[in-house]
């Protein structure tokens, strides 16, 4: 089954497009919509679809800059244009970048079918081509990618390889990008694929992945560009120390290069250790909940610049925790403490380095409620007040939770009885209430205003703004104009 991503301004088309073309039984997935040029070269950079449908005016970028652009990045799928206007020049346009249809609109239910037939037996022969003339090919490079990888002679002369330079990037998963298909080489090695990434076109792909990954994307360590082929293997070193560093990132990193390699710096001794488990001990006495969070936060770039392993530093933060811990319960009995025994097991099976930092945050707060003295109300005034000032930005709560020390399921429910909602809805009525002002004060298209006030989707800024405001932005600012002119 070959993918397809529909890519057109009117939300009808594309609605449209799906209730009427059964595109399984034609042979397609589709995996993905588009209401901007812009948004639809993103995607074909990111996902490599098969085919791509695509209007030709639409906003941001027109469907004929998208379609040149990806082919300037080497993308050579194929392209079939569904436009309102049939105008010679544009035809000529297309044709000069190799689009496999021109169809009007409105649009054809038969003609489609027809086209998307003959594309899908083009892909096919294609395909089969490749599969028939690769076989033997393929089994040659991967022995002699192999060998490189090991740092051991490979046959000459070398399989084909491509025109390089190259770069090797580990997958400890099964799954593979979709977006890097056609441009890197597969090869199991140690347990794990490492991918050879074999020319500018990769490299680009690579980039758009590390910018702008898919959140199913798996994840991806990556070493330094490969000159030569002999090279192959400093590169896949490299890579393989980068893996190394992945638990001091936070679980939602997709890509990480070799500026994650940290040489060691200094050591996790005992001093350092002491310094920390006096300031910590007497945050959490004082309940002072903001500089706890900003001594974890420096803890957290201490950790990373220390260059140690990620053993070394689970049992210094084991050693820590047990320290602070140990002081509380001998001077308030009352306070539950997690016993040391579940520290041990909850740290040594962490994840990563932030999940860790969360578990300090929850257990010391949990001791503060129960010391007593304190209220969340400041802190959360203060998440308020972040949220109030950013949230024309991509806010998650993933994202807010370590600036302020929290895990973000628990700071979820904090703010849910603080403001009687979920976190995203609160934040969709900031968003719609500056939507409002913008609609009434100035002549902004409405997906400009959607941008401004943090929605990249317009289709999904509609049904939001419907949701709580009843109408729709256009009636809206209809509305309003007519009454401020009565």
């Amino acid at each position: 089954m070959y993918s397809l991503l529909i890519a057109d301004d009117e939300a009808i088309i594309r609605e449209g497009l799906l209730k009427l073309i059964d595109f399984a039984a034609l042979g397609y997935r589709v995996c993905g919509e588009a209401a901007n040029g812009e948004t639809a070269l993103n995607i074909i950079r990111a996902q490599c679809p098969d085919v791509v449908l695509i209007d030709i005016r639409m906003p941001r970028m027109s469907g004929l800059e998208a379609i040149a652009r990806a082919r300037a990045d080497g993308y050579d799928g194929k392209f079939i244009i569904l436009s309102g206007y049939a105008d010679f020049e544009y035809a000529k346009q297309a044709i000069a970048h190799g689009v496999s249809g021109y169809l009007g609109k409105p649009i054809d239910e038969d003609e489609l079918s027809e086209r998307l037939t003959a594309v899908r037996a083009e892909l096919d022969r294609r395909r089969m081509s490749i599969e028939a003339g690769d076989a033997y090919r393929a089994g040659a490079r991967s022995i002699a990618l192999t060998q490189l990888l090991r740092g051991q002679k490979p046959p000459v002369p070398l399989p084909d390889i491509g025109p390089g330079p190259w770069r090797v990037c580990v997958c400890p998963g099964e799954k593979l990008p979709a977006a890097l298909a056609g441009a890197c080489f597969a090869v199991q090695l140690e347990g794990d694929t490492a991918l050879i990434v074999y020319d500018a076109q990769g490299e680009r792909r690579l980039a758009a992945l590390t910018a702008n990954p898919p959140a199913d994307m798996p994840f991806l360590a990556c070493g330094g560009q490969a000159a030569q082929p002999q090279d192959l293997r400093a590169s896949y070193d490299q890579a393989r120390a980068v893996l190394a560093r992945r638990f001091f990132y936070p679980p939602q990193t997709r890509v990480l290069g070799a500026q994650a390699v940290v040489p060691p710096t200094f050591a996790l001794d005992a001093p350092l250790l002491e310094r920390y488990a006096s300031d910590m001990l007497g945050f959490v006495q004082a309940f002072s909940r903001q500089q706890l969070a900003a001594l974890l936060v420096g803890l957290r770039d201490t950790l990373v610049r220390s260059g140690a392993g990620v053993q070394d530093v689970r049992l210094f933060l084991t050693d820590l925790f047990l320290r602070v811990r140990g002081t509380l319960a001998h001077l308030y009995p009352a306070v539950p403490l997690p016993a040391s025994s579940d520290i041990f097991r909850a740290f040594d099976r962490a994840p990563c380095l932030s999940d860790i930092l969360s578990q300090f945050t929850a257990h010391f707060d949990a001791a503060m409620d129960a010391m007593g003295g304190f209220t969340r109300e400041s802190v959360l005034d203060d998440v308020l007040h972040y949220i109030e000032h950013n949230f024309r930005s991509n806010l998650t709560l993933e994202s807010i939770a370590p600036l302020f020390g929290y895990n973000s399921a628990y700071l979820g429910k904090l703010l849910s009885r603080r403001v009687g909602e979920s976190f995203n809805s609160y934040l969709d009525r900031l968003r719609v209430a500056e939507a409002k002002r913008l609609l009434e004060q100035t002549d902004m298209k409405v997906y400009t205003v959607a941008e401004r006030v943090g929605y990249s989707n317009v289709d999904y800024f509609h049904v939001k703004f419907k949701k709580y405001v009843g109408l729709s932005p256009a009636q809206y600012r209809a509305q309003r104009k007519a009454k401020a002119g009565s």
